[in-house]
């Protein structure tokens, strides 16, 4: 969205009288500019993530599409056991760690094992035949048209550049003060907020505030030539997508690295996950979080991702659960302190399955720290619902990872109450909560954003003055207390966005104001070169 109506030369003196613009009308050019201005930020960045996040929402489509072969595996009903899958995986790639694998979710179906090394700074999806446990081929998981969507729309495919950030969990809490986190990211989450505010203002000035203003408010008048014709082809589609920039905003910046990083530890501390399983004095394994098993491709349930790890059954018997026994390191016919072999993979995702897991739920393995010989700490296993679904079925499965009992479990039954708000409208972004419906509605808002922006460049040409032809600038410009307050009030929830505006404000006004071309680039005129008439 840009420009809605062509101004009336403000940078004129004001009329006198009874033709005097009133308050209302200097809040509404206000608006117009910042709409304007806003527009020129977002409007790149936006069709961006309009053209990306078509690519994402129809991602099994895409991926079919261009690399079919890796996703197609035989239908035989005879089926060689994960265990013997994994294996094949890990003779053919020796120097690689296998970290997680997603069976196959349909007949017809390849498995696939996430597999890295160098720490993880390499990483590659391991596709594998279940019928024969044949390795059909590898890609890396960032590659492809859906791989390059995911940088793009989370980090604009800069995630190498990064800068420290404050964090909440470094200021109040007990974990480091600041992070590093991609430029992109930033960029994305700036540029985020300030479609928010082009969303706003467009509310605003497409609002009726008087009868008998000839606009078209919900029907373009496409009978109309010119002006009014674009006018009403802008405003009208542009009042729906306002609505929904609204929703995109607020439910995609949860997986921002900062704000939604900020709020994910925000949550955790005001509305708590909780389980029937796990008590408040079990322990947990220092390795890692779920948030830390999110990876391209492997995407995690956002209210879990705060969770930590629990341990497996290597100790004294833990709260809330019956190990059946001696603990593992002193069961019969083990010397002490040997680690006894872990269930295999076959029986973990049988027991996912028998606990309420969907068939492809992606099952990560144990992570486990012997920096303490004395005090090995053993990890357990990660399984996880496909992602993207809806909210009743995403969730997290916590398994003993050698007795493939359950630990905890972590679903929206467990889930606090922002959490369980924050994944509903994260699921429904991604199209998947209401199904079919939902993806119809996410595309419509994907496909308005690049038709308003198109109008409103159109609308720009014709009505562009001299040189750029942005809006002129009052010599009496002052700042409204609407949007002064409405500015404050961004800006304590983003505060990101919060740091671009003064740097924009002081832009101008180190900037912008002492440079005469530029002065005149953007409609800047005192009142001595209104009088003059220069």
């Amino acid at each position: 969205m840009s420009v809605n109506e062509q101004l009336p030369d403000t940078s004129a003196p004001a009329p006198s009288g009874s033709d005097a613009p009133k308050d209302g009308g200097r809040l509404w050019r206000s608006l117009w500019r910042t709409h304007f201005y806003a527009g020129i930020f977002s409007m790149p960045v936006l069709i961006m993530l309009a053209v990306t996040g078509l690519g994402i929402l129809y991602t099994d489509t895409v991926n079919h599409w261009q690399f079919g072969e890796l996703y197609r595996a035989s239908s035989a009903a005879q089926r060689v056991s994960l265990d013997d899958q994994r294996q094949n995986v890990a003779d053919q790639y020796p120097t690689w760690t296998i970290g997680s694998v997603t069976p196959a979710r349909r007949p017809g179906d390849t498995t696939v094992f996430a597999v890295s090394k160098d720490d993880g700074a390499k990483a590659l999806n391991v596709y594998t035949d279940p019928s024969d446990g044949t390795v059909v081929g590898d890609l890396d998981p960032g590659a492809g048209l859906v791989g390059l969507s995911n940088r793009l729309h989370g980090q604009l495919n800069t995630s190498s550049w990064t800068v420290p950030v404050p964090m909440l969990s470094g200021i109040f809490g007990d974990e480091d003060l600041t992070v590093p986190v991609a430029v992109g990211d930033l960029v994305v989450e700036v540029f985020a907020v300030w479609s928010l505010v082009l969303a706003l203002t467009g509310l605003y000035l497409w609002w009726p505030r008087k009868k008998g203003t000839g606009k078209a408010l919900f029907v373009p008048r496409l009978g109309k030539k010119g002006r009014a014709r674009w006018r009403d082809l802008h405003a009208v589609p542009g009042l729906v997508l306002s609505v929904m920039l609204v929703f995109f905003v607020t439910t995609g910046m949860p997986w921002s690295d900062v704000w939604g990083a900020n709020w994910s530890w925000a949550a955790s501390k005001i509305t708590p996950n909780t389980s029937d399983f796990w008590s408040d004095e079990a322990p947990t394994s220092d390795v890692p979080k779920v948030g830390d098993l999110d990876r391209v491709g492997n995407r995690v349930p956002w209210a879990a991702r705060e969770d930590q790890i629990p341990t497996s059954g290597t100790g004294p018997s833990m709260p809330g659960m019956d190990m059946g026994g001696a603990p593992a390191t002193e069961q019969p016919g083990l010397p002490l302190g040997t680690t006894p072999p872990q269930a295999s993979l076959q029986l973990v995702v049988q027991a996912a399955l028998e606990d309420g897991m969907l068939p492809g739920a992606t099952v990560a393995f144990p992570v486990n720290d012997f920096s303490k010989p004395s005090e090995p700490v053993f990890g357990a296993y990660v399984v996880t619902n496909p992602w993207p679904s809806s909210l009743g079925e995403q969730g997290a499965l916590y398994l003993d990872q050698f007795t493939a009992r359950t630990i905890s479990r972590s679903t929206s039954k467990e889930w606090g109450g922002l959490q369980r708000a924050t994944e509903l409208g994260v699921q429904t972004h991604m199209g998947t909560q209401f199904g079919l419906a939902d993806r119809i509605v996410m595309t419509l808002g994907c496909v308005l954003v690049l038709w308003a922006s198109f109008s409103a460049l159109v609308m720009w040409w014709k009505r562009r003055r001299t040189g750029f032809g942005f809006p002129r600038r009052p010599f009496d410009a002052k700042l409204q207390r609407v949007m002064l307050v409405t500015a404050v009030l961004l800006a304590i929830i983003y505060p990101v966005w919060g740091v671009s505006v003064l740097l924009v404000l002081l832009l101008d006004k180190f900037v912008v104001r002492k440079v005469p071309p530029l002065r005149r680039a953007f409609g800047m005129r005192d009142r001595t070169e209104v009088t003059t008439g220069s």
